[in-house]
């Protein structure tokens, strides 16, 4: 669970420790669950961002729900490290 200020958001791992290891997140705003409503939506808490994945799931991996914008997914994956000097 992550709290930042009136937001909250929950996420439920499913088939965890798996290849088909998978996120739901639930995002709550003083209490109340907060719908997302297309793809790509954004709410903005004061010091976090939140992305809306959709509910549909297509893979058992996928992430579903809400996540932290910076936060990574199965389907789409922390961008890889700079290259040195």
């Amino acid at each position: 669970m992550t709290r930042d200020g009136p937001y909250e958001l929950r996420v439920r791992v499913v088939h965890r420790g798996t290849r088909s290891e998978g996120r739901i997140g639930r995002l709550l705003r003083d209490g109340v669950e907060v719908d997302g409503t297309e793809v790509g939506e954004v709410v903005d808490g004061p010091t976090r961002r939140f992305t809306f994945h959709g509910h549909d799931r297509p893979h058992l991996w996928s992430t579903s729900g809400w996540s932290h914008a910076d936060a990574p997914t199965a389907d789409a994956p922390a961008a890889a490290p700079a290259p040195g000097p």
